[in-house]
């Protein structure tokens, strides 16, 4: 069982000398979107689909950002444009992992937050292993989750009381508050990947 508040805890540590870069980062990537929004005073349809295609990138490139955080790298400002470079592949996640929210949701709400829990690792794997194919990031990532989807919806929750706050303060808490869920899911994420490797050698010892 992972601790929401341990980890919470190793995210504030981490961002103690990188708020001023972690708050940027979100913030310019905030500006992007709105600028793919900027059609929406025409049509909102119209305003979706480039937020839409822009979003995987974007989501790809603050994983990177964050993983090097939690992993404790050097933190580098470009990496959150790091999801460009594999435009194609982050657009399909995205896609995918809508479909299959959407597939699960016509069912009830409760199986498509479950849907989004499971493939909630996808951009990190996908970072980690920038050739591997679209269905199979999200393949992993629901490996990964077995077992642990109830750790990862109870750490998104801890931070409801904050999420309050900053909608009390008109949005603006916002750009400390995402840059806090992003350090922390990082380290869940961490957190799994050691966990599944030491998983596969178990097997591999167990094999010999």
């Amino acid at each position: 069982m992972m601790e929401s508040f341990k980890i919470r805890n190793e995210a504030r540590v981490l961002l103690n000398n990188h708020w001023g870069t972690a708050v940027g980062t979100v913030f310019l990537m905030q500006l992007i979107y709105l600028g793919a929004a900027w059609l929406d005073d025409i049509s909102l349809i119209l305003s979706f689909i480039p937020v839409f295609i822009i979003s995987g990138a974007i989501e790809l490139g603050l994983a990177a950002f964050f993983i090097n955080l939690a992993e404790k790298k050097d933190l580098i400002f470009e990496d959150a444009f790091s999801g460009f470079k594999n435009f194609i592949k982050a657009l399909g996640v995205t896609f995918f992992w809508s479909l299959f929210f959407i597939l699960w949701s016509l069912l009830l709400i409760i199986p498509g937050i479950i849907a989004t829990i499971r493939y909630s690792q996808a951009y990190f794997i996908l970072k980690d292993n920038p050739t591997i194919s679209v269905l199979d990031t999200l393949k992993q990532s629901s490996e990964m989750m077995h077992g642990y989807k109830t750790d990862y919806f109870l750490l998104q929750l801890s931070f409801i009381g904050w999420a309050i706050l900053c909608i009390l303060s008109l949005g603006i808490g916002f750009l400390w508050l995402t840059p806090y869920i992003k350090t922390s899911n990082a380290i869940f994420y961490r957190e799994l990947k050691k966990i599944r490797i030491e998983k596969e050698s178990g097997k591999m010892i167990a094999q010999v």
